[in-house]
């Protein structure tokens, strides 16, 4: 697992806003987030790294 999907995980248990979907959908959105940026070739150590350009890359994807 990246450093960037553990620490997107670590988020989603601290954050337990919402209802059991929503939680779900979050923890599938982020997961996707970090599979994709991790495809596209950018290697994230941490959150706190992202970026305007990596989140100009997922939404032209």
């Amino acid at each position: 697992m990246s450093s960037l999907k553990y620490q997107l995980q670590g988020l989603i248990l601290r954050n337990k806003d919402g209802s059991f979907a929503s939680q779900a959908e979050r923890r599938k959105t982020l997961i996707l987030v970090a599979s994709q940026l991790k495809s596209g070739g950018y290697r994230l150590s941490s959150v706190n790294s992202l970026k305007p350009k990596h989140v100009n890359h997922l939404v032209s994807r």
